[in-house]
C-alpha cells in the first residue's frame, strides 16, 4: 500500500471520507485544507486505483481531484506523544477530583485528531463514557 493525499472539493469531503473509512483506505494523519478543497490521507495500491474508486463510487472525474504521494509525517513521534501525554494528564487531573480514573477512560483519550482552523475534531471513539459528559471538561 502506498500513501497518498486525495484533494477534493469540501462539498464532497465527508461522503468520500466515510467511504474510505468503510473500505479501510483512510490513513491516519491530519487532513489538509486549502481554500475550497480538502486533502485526505489515503492508503491505496496505486494512484490509478484511487482515481478509479472516485470515478466509480462518486462520479468524480480525475480533473476534479488531485492525488499526490504523501511523505512520511513531519511531526516526530515524541512531539505527538508529548501532546497526548499532556492531554491525558489534564483529563486525569480534572476527573480524579470527582470520579475514579480507569483504564477504560484512559483508552478514550484520543491519540490523533483533525484541526480545522479554530475547530478540533476528535475520533468517534474519543470521550464516549458518560463520565466525560458529566465532568467539567465537556
Amino acid at each position: 500500500m502506498q500513501r497518498f493525499v486525495l484533494s477534493l472539493p469540501k462539498s464532497r469531503c465527508q461522503k468520500v471520507r466515510d467511504f474510505l473509512r468503510q473500505e479501510k483506505l483512510l490513513d491516519k494523519g491530519t487532513v489538509e485544507k486549502k481554500d475550497s478543497s480538502v486533502g485526505i490521507p489515503v492508503l491505496c495500491e496505486s494512484k490509478e486505483k484511487l482515481l478509479l474508486l472516485m470515478k466509480n463510487h462518486f462520479d468524480i472525474d480525475s480533473k476534479d481531484v488531485e492525488v499526490r504521494e504523501r511523505p512520511c509525517s513531519s511531526r516526530s513521534p515524541s512531539k505527538i506523544s508529548k501532546i497526548h501525554q499532556d492531554l491525558q494528564s489534564s483529563c486525569k487531573e480534572v476527573l480524579c477530583k470527582n470520579t475514579c480514573w480507569s483504564d477504560e477512560l484512559q483508552s478514550e483519550i484520543p491519540r490523533h485528531w483533525e484541526k480545522h482552523e479554530d475547530l478540533i475534531l476528535f475520533p468517534e471513539t474519543a470521550f464516549k463514557s458518560n463520565v466525560w459528559k458529566n465532568s467539567s471538561i465537556g
